[in-house]
């Protein structure tokens, strides 16, 4: 297992995912009987009760080298996904809208780093208000005293309007998807 792990690293904390990786990789270690039960019992202890990255890498420290059975590539662990959205921020920016408009939504797109989950929702949120804002210009330049028709239109746009916007906070606040 290479390690990229620099001096003034050694003190940080290691997490529950880095334990596994290194106990997997003793377990190999074991498979390929390049140590046998007592040491692999011990390695593991020490792995499993290491709170700082040098701790853990006295639990392979030593370690005759051995062709592991899974190549490292897919041992590599995935992006770190963060455990909660920043939803307090995404709902906020969706209710902006019934105060601003389009306006809210495009400063937290401006914001909001690309390729995030908040990015995404806001996005979505400045395209429904740009699409209901667009809907309340055309109806509102075509409603005419004399012709109620484009009026009814106008007044059931709006209703749409602020409930889309406030569904949209809803699952912002929440942090739903949908």
């Amino acid at each position: 297992m290479s390690t990229a792990w620099h001096p003034d690293d050694s003190s940080l904390r290691v997490t529950n995912e880095q334990r596994e990786r290194v106990v997997d990789h003793i377990n190999d270690a074991y498979a390929h009987a390049v140590i046998d039960d007592a040491e692999r019992e011990r390695r593991i202890e020490t792995a499993l009760l290491a709170r700082t990255r040098s701790e853990l890498d006295q639990s392979y420290r030593g370690m005759p080298s051995f062709k592991p059975s899974v190549p490292e590539a897919i041992r590599a662990p995935l992006p770190q996904v963060p455990a909660e959205r920043p939803t307090t921020g995404v709902g906020l920016c969706a209710l902006s809208g019934l105060v601003s408009g389009p306006f809210g939504p495009a400063i937290g797109v401006a914001v909001t780093r690309q390729g995030t989950w908040a990015r995404k929702m806001v996005r979505r949120q400045f395209i429904s208000q740009v699409v209901f804002f667009v809907l309340l210009g055309f109806f509102g330049v075509f409603a005419t005293p004399g012709f109620s028709g484009n009026t009814k239109a106008l007044g059931l746009v709006g209703m749409m309007w602020v409930t889309v916007t406030i569904i949209q906070a809803i699952r912002g606040f929440q942090g739903r998807d949908h």
